[in-house]
């Protein structure tokens, strides 16, 4: 608590509240002076009674301050001094009013708080006779707080003339218990502020129109007193004109909602505002703005009315609208059932509709009841079936109903006719089927033609499903589900040929060649041979290609991957024997050509004589001719017979034999002066029709040249020291060549001299081997020749050939056989390709030397080689080709083999 000595209270004073000063003339009082007291009394609002020397209050309070004195006849003069330290300012008053009467008595004075601090109140008195008695109190003062009023005033802004002007207003204070005092600065004519009421009222006139700014006021009671004002504005307008609405009629049928358009005059163009003012009796009204809806209760009809209302916001007018509802029902007449498709009758799958047809006037609307067969299949006003079935057949009628009225239509047969569904492959592997009418279903009856049309390489077979047909077109009828594929069957073409159509021939009984032929299937070939010659086997050139039996000469084929030749390969007749001839169980069979008949004349040795064997072409003993006027080794064939070479009392000899074995003519060469011994190896046709002969006469080669009459044109001989020829040939130039032996048949020789029998050439032939021997020669298609020979090397026996070109002097070796012994006999064949024919040791089979045949390319490769024989030792003599392309070779050991063109008897 702030209590500032008395000295610094007056310096720091700020203000003086109030100063009182009360001066008394007391009467004498016996008391003693000394006994005199005086006392600060201080009562406020929110104190009763305050006796202490300090206290404090909030601003505003009024304070009730009052001087005790115990013995008021004492005190000359009171003075009491309230000092604010704040403002330093000092107020005294003086007290003069004690009731003497009293003895004890209290002086009071009132005193607002008007500022905040610490402030004293300093009471003095004059103590009659003795002293100055005082009192002190210690006050401090704090603020309140204290709000602003706050102002409302509420109503329109915007009236009419005429129209009464009514404003309210009011204050808030949150300063409880404050009193609020209202005022207006100013006030149209004739307007009434009422601050009881707490309303401003004013009812303008015409005059009146346009705008007003009031101003409100209010301030309370606090301490400070606090205001607060609020300006409103106000505009006068001249007075609308009502809207207008004018009475209305309508009318509805039963139990139907009816909906109206209601409209309205508003003369001030201002939004209007509609509502329904009076309810219907019968019914219900309800709006949206102008337009009215009304339903009318259930099965009501009659009148019936209701009122509508308009208003601008100020000014309204009403309508009224009477409703009339009829009874507008009609019950259905005349009910019968549409069908779509026009006809009773509906293909199975197909939709199905049924519809109603009658008055169309028919009110309320119906409600619906198809029956089938009298059991309900459905409510709606029309029946439909997608895809109709079979169960859907049957009898129709609708009953139609509604609040009238219930009518049954006729009664409708619908009939559904079976559908069947058809499935083609049309796209099977092989070809492609057409459908005339084409559909994927048909109905029950329906005739469908069905056309299978084959892809290139392929044939139609039959159908296969439902039916096992093979018409085509087929035609089929649709009286159940059907599934149908149309079979194909590759084909290929099979091209039936032969080798050599001289020499047999191929058919079939499936056609001509080529023969179009179903892939897999079996077809029957044969094969027929000429005269003289045989089927050996079929050749197939295709891939997969199946057959039977490639020997045989009647086989099956079956094709199965593409299209093939099969080739029958024809040869001439072969066989292997060893001919024996009762009588002439000596005989010594040399050399073998073909007959014109297909045969063959064979020649042989004898006891020193010739035999004459004729076979036929299969290799059989026809007949044997003994021969002694000549001893023979060879036999070739002549435009007019066969020449049998040979000699006969040491003459060289030719005989000319027929196919039968009859001696046509002979020929012999020699001189009985000389001792020398001649003798025809072997004896050829000229190209000139004369003939030349090659033999030997002494140690010298003998070569002899006549006309075709026999007549000698020259002869010639040719010095070898000792040996002999063994075959000779014709030249593609007319020169002759002649092989053999020489050197006392050590070494091989051949000579070639020009049709004028002079030697040109000496063909020497250098080799490794001991001694060795030419046998046989040919020609080859460049104009040289090939030779083949024997030889000796290191103890073993071989078999070669040699070639040589038409300029040759010297030739080395060509070709060792490695197979062969020995060769006696090569001739070339059509394709450049050699036949040979010799022994065999190293390929033996029974024992010894076996005869060796083989076929080699001019390269020198073995293409075919055989071995012929049995336990004894042997080899081929001789070699002639036959017009079959084959050979007919003679062996030892009285072998006689026809061979095909390979040198093969298979």
């Amino acid at each position: 608590m702030f209590k500032p000595e008395f000295s610094k209270i007056f310096y720091y004073c700020s203000a003086i509240l109030f100063v009182l000063i009360i001066t008394c003339q007391m009467p004498q009082d016996p008391t003693v002076p000394s006994s005199t007291k005086l006392d600060i009394v201080v009562q406020s609002s929110t104190l009763s009674s305050l006796g202490n020397s300090s206290f404090s209050d909030t601003l505003g309070t009024t304070l009730r301050v009052g001087i005790y004195s115990n013995l008021i006849g004492n005190i000359d003069s009171v003075t009491l001094t309230m000092i604010s330290a704040d403002s330093n300012i000092d107020t005294s008053v003086s007290f003069q009013n004690f009731d003497t009467t009293k003895t004890v008595d209290t002086l009071w004075i009132y005193y607002t708080l008007r500022d905040t601090g610490s402030k004293v109140i300093y009471a003095q008195a004059a103590v009659r006779g003795w002293k100055n008695i005082s009192d002190t109190i210690y006050l401090s003062v704090y603020s309140r707080e204290n709000h602003n009023p706050h102002l409302l005033v509420s109503g329109k802004s915007v009236f009419e003339v005429g129209e009464p002007c009514s404003l309210s207003f009011g204050a808030l204070d949150p300063d409880a218990g404050q009193t609020m005092y209202y005022s207006i600065d100013s006030m149209p004519d004739g307007a009434v502020f009422d601050t009881i009421g707490k309303f401003f009222k004013w009812i303008p006139a015409i005059a009146d129109t346009g705008g007003y700014s009031l101003m409100f006021r209010v301030i309370d009671n606090g301490f400070p007193a606090l205001a607060d004002s609020v300006k409103y504005d106000i505009t006068i307008v001249p007075a609308k004109v009502p809207p207008v609405v004018k009475d209305t009629s309508i009318s509805t049928v039963l139990n139907t909602e009816k909906t109206i358009q209601l409209t309205a005059i508003s003369r001030d163009g201002d939004p209007l505002t509609w509502s329904i003012s009076g309810d219907p009796a019968h019914g219900m009204a309800d709006n949206s703005g102008a337009t009215i809806t009304y339903k009318p209760a259930a099965g009501w009809t009659g009148n019936d009315s209701f009122f509508v209302m308009v208003t601008d916001g100020i000014w309204s007018d009403t309508a009224k609208v009477k409703v009339t509802t009829f009874d507008n029902r009609i019950a259905p007449k005349n009910v019968s059932i549409v069908v779509v498709p026009a006809s009773d009758t509906v293909i199975q799958g197909k939709s199905l509709n049924l519809s109603v047809t009658m008055n169309s006037d028919v009110y309320p609307a119906p409600t619906y009841k198809w029956f089938k067969n009298n059991v309900l299949v459905g409510t709606a006003s029309t029946y439909s079936v997608t895809s109709a079935t079979l169960t859907d057949a049957g009898v129709y009628k609708v009953v139609v109903t509604n609040t009238v009225d219930s009518v049954t239509s006729r009664e409708v047969t619908i009939t559904v006719l079976p559908t069947y569904t058809l499935t083609v492959n049309r796209t099977s592997t092989g070809g492609t089927v057409a459908v005339v009418k084409d559909s994927s279903v048909y109905v029950s009856g329906t005739n469908v033609q069905l056309t299978a049309t084959p892809a290139s390489g392929y044939r139609f077979v039959n159908w296969t499903g439902d039916t096992t047909e093979t018409a085509n077109p087929l035609v089929i009828t649709m009286n159940k589900n059907r599934s149908l594929t149309a079979n194909y069957r590759k084909q290929y073409t099979l091209t039936l040929t032969s080798s050599n159509p001289v020499r047999g021939s191929v058919s079939s009984l499936s056609g001509t060649s080529p023969i179009v032929v179903d892939s897999g299937a079996e077809i029957t070939i044969s094969a027929s041979a000429a005269s003289g010659y045989k089927f050996k086997k079929w050749s197939v050139s295709g891939a997969g290609v199946v057959i039977s039996d490639t020997t045989s000469v009647s086989a099956t084929v079956k094709l199965t991957k593409d299209n093939a030749i099969v080739e029958g390969l024809f040869g001439g007749l072969t066989f292997k024997k060893q001919l024996k001839i009762n009588q002439y169980t000596d005989i010594f069979l040399m050399d073998a050509v073909q007959t014109e008949d297909g045969g063959y004349l064979l020649v042989g040795v004898y006891s020193d004589r010739l035999l004459i064997v004729k076979l036929n072409s299969q290799g059989d003993v026809v007949l044997t001719i003994p021969d002694n006027s000549i001893v023979g080794s060879t036999i070739r064939k002549s435009s007019d017979g066969y020449l049998v070479s040979g000699s006969s009392s040491k003459f060289a000899t030719v005989n000319w034999y027929a196919q039968n074995g009859n001696v046509l003519w002979n020929y012999s060469y020699g001189y009985s002066d000389i001792e020398k011994s001649e003798y025809a190896a072997v004896t050829i046709q000229t190209k000139d029709g004369g003939y030349i002969v090659g033999g030997g006469m002494g140690s010298e080669f003998l070569m002899i040249k006549t006309n075709p009459l026999l007549k000698e044109e020259w002869d010639t001989s040719y010095s070898v020291g000792g040996g002999g020829i063994t075959d000779c040939i014709q030249g593609r130039n007319g020169e002759y060549v002649f092989v053999g032996v020489g050197t006392m048949g050590l070494s091989p020789k051949a000579v070639k001299i020009n049709n004028n029998g002079t030697i040109i050439q000496e063909i020497s032939y250098s080799t490794t081997y001991g001694p060795a021997s030419f046998a046989s020669i040919d020609t080859t298609s460049d104009g040289g020749y090939i030779i083949a020979g024997s030889g000796n090397q290191n103890g073993r026996s071989r078999g070669f050939i040699v070639p040589v070109s038409s300029g040759s002097v010297s030739v080395g070796e060509f070709k060792t056989l490695s197979n062969s012994s020995k060769c006696n006999g090569i001739k070339v064949l059509g394709n450049g390709d050699f036949l040979i024919a010799g022994g065999t040791l190293s390929l033996s089979t029974g024992g010894g030397e076996d005869i060796y045949i083989a076929r080699i390319n001019s390269n020198g490769t073995v293409l075919y080689e055989t071995v012929i024989g049995g336990t004894e030792d042997e080899y081929a003599r001789s070699l002639q080709l036959t017009n079959d392309g084959g050979a007919i070779i003679v062996g030892t050991q009285n072998w006689i083999i026809k061979t095909d063109e390979n040198g093969s008897v298979d």
